[in-house]
């Protein structure tokens, strides 16, 4: 899901607090895109303070500099963009009905955003996606106040001043951005197309002081969760607690007969690094009782045909290549 999209580019850029990722791919015809190179540049500390309220870069000059460097000397010009997540507000919202005129259904949702977050929108972009609820519900369907959901949102609203930073970060590197997106949200959609659909699947991104946690049943994305997290913070506390305010917020009954427990990939700076650590194939009881089991993964779906021999795979180059290839 993108805050702007105009065409597919083959370069993608993922910025980061911490540093830049810059993954060039190629296309061949109805085939997957093969990563041809990795580029990574560290930018200096506090030069990129992630807010969604107050402007992100300290230094455009300098920052414009730095990705320059990673980019490098190429003909073409575009690239595609992936933000931290921080730098915008984000949301799924559940509904019974949407009205069918385009401006009536953004202000219904624009509504329900500031009510759900508890904010107030004043100028902010706001773009959104819709998903029909899953046609079988694999438990019981969700309600909004004793009805039937049919339709789940995935909305994000992110001021221009904040954008346009970024945009004009891009124009003195001499970049033009043809696609801008989130980061987790960009790498979700790409896990989502590299998985079969499950009754249940859960997907948490963690990316510098960010941990961001979405839900699907069926392939439809129903909850999202977004938590700072500090370096040494309890992210598995984190965790259990974001499945279990998925459970009460779209409480289910026991599964099907035979059901296996549904899968948590959990993705995060180093996931190379993560390998052979005792919680890789863990599995929870989020909710205290075996009606409800979570296998949880520290690793990413099976894309690594996508990638040179060898690669180290961190969430940042996977975030560059999503920038390339979800729309």
């Amino acid at each position: 899901m993108n805050l702007l999209r105009t065409h597919r580019a083959d370069t993608g850029v993922s910025l980061r607090p911490d540093g830049i990722t810059v993954v060039r791919v190629t296309r061949a015809w109805r085939r997957p895109a093969k990563v041809r190179s990795i580029e990574e540049r560290p930018i200096r500390s506090g030069l990129l303070r992630v807010s969604c309220t107050e402007v992100n870069v300290e230094n455009v000059d300098e920052l414009a500099r730095d990705l320059a460097a990673a980019v490098g000397s190429v003909r073409a010009r575009t690239v595609a963009l992936s933000l931290p997540d921080g730098c915008a507000s984000m949301a799924i919202l559940s509904f019974e009905s949407l009205p069918g005129g385009e401006r009536e259904r953004e202000t219904l949702v624009r509504w329900r955003f500031q009510h759900d977050r508890r904010c107030v929108l004043t100028d902010e972009q706001m773009v959104y996606r819709i998903y029909p609820a899953p046609a079988r519900a694999p438990y019981p369907e969700g309600a909004v106040d004793g009805g039937t959901v049919t339709a789940y949102v995935m909305a994000i609203a992110v001021k221009p001043s904040i954008l346009r930073q970024y945009h004009k970060v891009c124009e003195q590197a001499g970049l033009l951005p043809v696609s801008i997106g989130l980061s987790s949200l960009q790498a979700f959609d790409l896990c989502r197309m590299s998985v079969a659909p499950a009754s249940e699947q859960f997907w948490a991104f963690r990316m510098s002081d960010r941990l961001t946690f979405v839900a699907c049943r069926g392939g439809v994305p129903v909850f999202l969760r977004g938590t700072r997290v500090k370096e040494n913070d309890n992210v598995r506390a984190e965790l259990l607690s974001s499945l279990q305010c998925f459970d009460d917020d779209c409480s289910h009954g026991d599964g099907p007969a035979g059901t296996g427990p549904a899968v948590l990939y959990v993705m995060s700076e180093r996931m190379d690094e993560q390998k052979g650590q005792a919680e890789e194939r863990a599995l929870w009881t989020p909710a205290g009782h075996l009606r409800w089991q979570v296998e949880v993964r520290n690793d990413w779906p099976e894309n690594r045909q996508a990638w040179p021999p060898d690669t180290a795979m961190s969430i940042g180059r996977w975030c560059a290549l999503a920038s390339t290839e979800v729309v």
